[in-house]
């Protein structure tokens, strides 16, 4: 095991330049050229991918502006520009019906943007502070014309739903988006309904900034979804927000792979937890370490009595499906020098126990031989649900005669199999990094696999693994680049056969971007539930699917077009 990171992408001018703007020309002058010297030296960026690396079967259109390449840096070096990524997963055409700039380089904007694409818009202005601009789009399409309208000032930018209204957003309120400087701040906004005067389910329209419990409240539209058909965002190394009890060259840097804790995780999105227990101190945390010239480097993180308590908070107030994976575990208080310091039998009866304080837990189903051919309903109808997979290995002694041999096994999770534990292989799942430093190879490793191993939505479930190996660099500040990217370069390469089950990242954002964009796959990509009930927008256990189609049509225009807020938290 190595500890993760990435290079960067390329764009226009270094990342140092972001700070470094000095208002006397002459100095501006001096101080772009030996940026540009120096980084002319280190050549440290790596270009992101084309569009073209992976395919779409919707036309996909990924329109691109602005300069990609170190040229005239003297120039850029005192403007501010970055990139508007429109992301139009509904069945309609936006129409732009306002652009004014005041003071702004570059402003313009497609006048039409088709259904189902991904939109990159380069925005620059001259690095004043009055710097602005307004852009409005229409739906012609929706009843009463609803429409959205960007709003640009000064290194800061969001959304204004003017008319429009999506889930958990108001008509008149506004929403800021996070504006990176020469990369991509999105906004997306999905709809999987081609009869909005007649709406089959509610809610119908969803977009960035989506409710805290958003499985929760698009239920109707993923109720009849198996796992294996469903979309959701994850961490890698999930505990590792924090550092204490370094091993060796283990530093912060290189080992700390969250901002957030478990708990700013599942607020923000997350479903999927990668959880490694470590003993330490005599107590049972997270750890991430690897073994490199005979000793094993890196920390521990979050106690795992910390990440109970925050599991068990948000599943108090939020129905939602968490699933927590554990694997890698080791006994950092005993691991020494040795390569193959797996955790023992006893060990792991020991965090099981503990995690048998894990409230929301699925019993009674040790059976289960495939838990990912279940749909959702199964888990999280009127209630919220914790998936606990027990999913590594163990040193076993056989014996031939007076022969000892040592195999290794999975887990024993026996005992605690009808208390709500699985074997990973009740949870099959293809979970291959692309052990790499480098971030263009990464994204061609993992769109080529998903492409590979996603022919259909029933096929087994797969983990994108949008993070990188390394030893010494920076984990989080280079994973926050890479993230960046990650909406930009996966929406084209995504179709309603071949798309990821679980996004799972390092520097795990607290915006709720990727929760987004899950809904966005959700709604654009996953298979439509055939039969509806009225009850499933409406009671208290979520419904339930009929033999017969029945749409749900009472009040769904009404909440396209009303101003009361409440009606916008879809309860179940």
């Amino acid at each position: 095991m190595t500890l993760s990171s990435l290079n960067e992408r390329t764009i226009p001018v270094p990342p140092s330049y972001v700070h470094l703007y000095v208002p006397a020309t002459i100095h501006l002058m001096m101080l772009c050229r030996f940026v540009l010297y120096i980084s002319f030296l280190t050549c440290f960026t790596i270009a992101a991918p084309p569009a073209e690396l992976a395919t779409h079967a919707i036309d996909s259109n990924v329109n691109t502006r602005g300069n990609h390449v170190l040229e005239h840096p003297q120039r850029r070096c005192a403007k501010t520009g970055s990139y508007f990524l429109l992301l139009n997963a509904t069945p309609w055409p936006m129409t732009l019906t306002r652009n004014v700039s005041y003071q702004m380089n570059q402003f313009n904007f497609p006048k039409i943007i088709k259904p189902g694409t991904s939109n990159r818009i380069y925005i620059q202005g001259q690095g004043h502070k009055d710097d602005a601009g307004e852009a409005s789009y229409k739906f012609k399409d929706l009843p009463g014309d609803p429409d959205f309208e960007l709003k640009y000032k000064s290194e800061t930018a969001g959304i204004r739903f003017t008319k429009l209204k999506t889930l958990n957003n108001k008509r008149g309120s506004f929403h800021k988006l996070v504006w990176a400087w020469d990369n991509n701040f999105p906004f997306i906004i999905a709809s999987s309904e081609k009869y909005p005067k007649n709406p089959s389910l509610w809610p119908w329209l969803v977009s960035s900034n989506p409710p805290e419990d958003w499985m929760h409240s698009i239920y109707p539209r993923i109720a009849c979804l198996t796992l294996r058909e469903l979309a959701m965002p994850g961490t890698h190394n999930s505990g590792m927000s924090r550092f204490h009890r370094r091993s060796f060259l283990g530093l912060p840097s290189n080992t700390i792979t969250q901002e957030l804790p478990v708990s700013g995780q599942l607020k923000n999105g997350a479903r999927w937890l990668d959880i490694r227990p470590s003993k330490t101190g005599g107590k049972w945390a997270t750890g991430h370490f690897g073994f490199s010239h005979g000793n094993w480097h890196g920390g521990n993180g979050e106690y795992l009595d910390d990440i109970i308590a925050g599991v068990n908070n948000f599943t108090k107030g939020n129905k939602e499906l968490i699933i927590m994976n554990f694997s890698h575990g080791v006994n950092s208080d005993t691991f020494r020098g040795n390569k193959n310091a797996w955790m023992t039998q006893e060990e792991w009866d020991e965090v099981m126990t503990k995690l048998a304080k894990v409230n929301s837990r699925i019993k009674n189903r040790g059976h289960v031989r495939d838990l990912t051919k279940l749909q959702v309903s199964k888990f999280i109808a009127g209630r919220a649900a914790v998936i606990i997979i027990i999913n590594s290995l163990m040193e076993k002694e056989y014996y031939n005669g007076t022969k000892k041999s040592i195999k290794l096994v999975p887990v024993d999770v026996s005992a605690f199999a009808d208390k709500g534990f699985f074997q990973g292989s009740q949870f099959p799942l293809v979970d291959d990094y692309a052990e790499t430093k480098h971030q263009k190879k990464m994204v061609v490793d993992q769109l080529t696999k998903m492409k590979k191993q996603r022919k259909s939505p029933k096929s087994k479930m797969f983990l994108l693994s949008w993070f990188l190996t390394q030893r010494m660099n920076p984990v989080v500040s280079n994973a926050k680049k890479a993230n960046r990217a990650l909406i930009e370069l996966l929406w084209p390469a995504m179709n309603a056969s071949t798309y990821p089950n679980i996004i799972s990242v390092d520097a795990y954002p607290d915006n709720k971007d990727l929760a987004a964009l899950a809904m966005a796959i959700n709604y654009h990509f996953a298979p439509l539930c055939k039969i509806y009930t009225p009850s499933a927008g409406q009671n208290g256990q979520g419904g339930s699917l009929e033999s017969s189609p029945y749409p749900i049509d009472s009040d769904a225009l009404s909440w396209l077009n009303c101003t009361d807020s409440s009606k916008l938290a879809y309860n179940l």
